[in-house]
């Protein structure tokens, strides 16, 4: 990955082009950038946890940072509901969390003392209520509210009682599920541009 991250930094040029016209031919980002890796480097980063981890080697390569990734291999699936030895998936952690279960064994540290009310589900009244009264010009302010996102949330607001709904009916092609949860996040914690 360190290699393929100094090949885009010394080639930026390229990549963008490439990134772009993945771009216009109807691509999410994700999707778009996926191709882009996949056509210049002939590498597979399909998968979340490799997106993840070869976007902060870039920030590495790209900031010239003095650290030395390492990569541990994965040894429960993405969304597994089953724990290997001492890991588990995110999504299994999240789940245990919000049944009351013990994480403990899959934590560096102890979670037992993050009350179930301070879940993303939880939030969504108090957001709701924020939408309803928030002029679409002062959520244009907050981070990551750009291309008419704030007025698919104003649209949407009105049909869902929960955020898993509510979130579900914003994904679209323009818009991924990880843009509009981070959005949605940047509006209740109030950080703006």
């Amino acid at each position: 990955m360190l290699k393929i991250a100094t090949f885009i930094k010394e080639n930026k040029e390229l990549y963008n082009q490439t990134l772009k016209k993945n771009l216009k031919g109807g691509n999410s980002f994700p999707k778009a950038n996926f191709l882009t890796l996949k056509e210049l480097t002939n590498e597979d980063f399909s998968l979340p946890n490799d997106i993840l981890g070869f976007e902060y080697i870039k920030q590495i390569v790209e900031n010239n940072y003095k650290i030395q990734p390492i990569a541990i291999k994965r040894s429960v699936g993405f969304h597994s509901e089953e724990p290997s030895d001492e890991f588990a998936s995110a999504s299994l952690i999240r789940k245990m969390l919000k049944d009351g279960r013990d994480v403990s064994k899959y934590t560096p540290v102890d979670l037992k003392q993050i009350p179930t009310k301070l879940l993303i589900e939880n939030t969504f009244l108090k957001f709701k209520k924020y939408i309803l009264k928030t002029p679409a010009s002062k959520l244009k302010k907050y981070l990551l509210v750009d291309e008419g996102i704030e007025n698919l949330f104003k649209k949407n607001i009105l049909l869902f009682d929960n955020y898993h709904d509510f979130i579900n009916a914003c994904v679209s092609r323009r818009y991924t599920r990880s843009k509009i949860m981070r959005t949605y996040l940047c509006i209740l914690l109030k950080i703006k541009k």
